[in-house]
């Protein structure tokens, strides 16, 4: 009995030290996703209306605000020790874009479970499979395929 127990307290001390180090690790990380981020297109339906997709962060407040690449969006998210999901509830303006499929746009953004920044680019991420990148600085790069 008294086996069992130091082994329980030690495994108890060993999971609150790497917990803790996976926090510090998504919480520093998660400083380096505040602002705005423009994204990266991978296909040509990304940038059909002429416009490109924007997001920015606000982590005071856990909130978002951007643009769809049709209408303005807002809305909320939360990150934790090791990922980031987006409240359901997103906020869009109106506006019918002729081409573009919005609604799959959303739907993508409900479905991220984590975030990776690697050089500077902000990769969205279902599970382990990258969805969509994005970028700090809007470049003539970053609409090259419009």
């Amino acid at each position: 009995m008294k086996r069992l127990s130091v082994c329980l307290l030690l495994f108890c001390f060993l999971w609150s030290n790497i917990n803790a180090q996976g926090t510090s690790k998504a919480l520093s990380d998660s400083g380096r996703l505040s602002g705005d981020w423009w994204l990266l297109p991978a296909l040509p339906s990304d940038t059909v209306t002429g416009h490109l997709p924007k997001i920015s962060f606000d982590l005071a407040k856990q909130r978002f605000n951007g643009f769809t690449g049709c209408n303005q969006m807002s809305g909320s998210f939360r990150i934790t020790a090791d990922g980031i999901t987006f409240d359901k509830n997103i906020i869009t303006t109106k506006m019918a874009c002729e081409g573009y499929n919005e609604k799959d746009f959303i739907a993508n953004l409900l479905r991220i479970t984590r975030y990776e920044l690697k050089d500077g680019i902000l990769v969205f991420l279902i599970e382990k499979t990258p969805v969509s990148k994005w970028v700090r600085k809007r470049t003539v790069e970053t609409v090259a395929l419009k």
